[in-house]
């Protein structure tokens, strides 16, 4: 029997996968906020950054050096945080070759704990907005669309088709969750790992 209606997309939550092994960087900018006491605008600049919103004050290239781990990946995240942060020419041509909507780059310089150059990748922002989550429920025409969008504060989605491209592809630090769980991740006491995670469940507003 033909189908009357067409089936909604399916949308998954884009994480990095955390190993203790995972490289990971920290922006100059924010480095300097910290150490500096600056409770400006400057402590958030990754958080501006990622949603592809760059205030004057943001000089490029984007300087970040290695905060920790060895292995290099094709998607490096911030701290200690899961959200894809940097990743490399591989994805990009993977998305540009596919025509993936919903993201840009920018020039970033990347150095390891020897101050060598880390070359072949560049910063990743989302441009694809999704709404924002009221009382743990999210309304789907709230979303524009796009294959990568953000939802309010809760981190990256993407469609279906992007992460069959990403694993077709062999990208294995990239991490999916269905839209329908949330993820929330736990840092253990050293600050080292997030391997605490707990599932809730998302609610969905009726479509009117």
């Amino acid at each position: 029997m033909e189908k009357l209606f067409q089936e909604p997309p399916r949308l998954y939550k884009f994480d990095v996968k955390y190993y203790f092994n995972t490289f990971l960087v920290c922006s100059d900018i924010f480095s300097e906020a910290i150490n500096t006491n600056d409770y400006s605008d400057r402590r958030h600049v990754e958080e501006h950054l990622m949603y592809g919103e760059y205030p004057d004050w943001i000089t490029f290239p984007v300087v970040c050096h290695q905060l920790q781990g060895r292995y290099l990946r094709d998607i490096i995240a911030r701290g200690w945080s899961h959200d894809p942060f940097i990743i490399s020419d591989r994805i990009v041509k993977l998305f540009e070759e596919n025509h993936v909507t919903g993201w840009k780059t920018y020039p970033v310089e990347i150095y390891d704990k020897k101050g060598n150059l880390i070359s072949g990748y560049q910063g990743f922002s989302v441009t694809g907005r999704g709404g924002s989550m009221k009382e743990n429920k999210w309304r789907r025409s709230d979303w524009d669309g796009s294959d990568i969008f953000i939802i309010g504060n809760i981190g990256h989605y993407v469609t279906e088709r992007v992460k069959i491209l990403l694993e077709e592809n062999k990208i294995k630090s990239a991490e999916f969750f269905p839209l329908s769980i949330g993820i929330l991740y736990c840092p253990v006491k050293n600050h080292r790992s997030f391997l605490i995670r707990k599932d809730w469940r998302l609610g969905f507003f009726p479509e009117k």
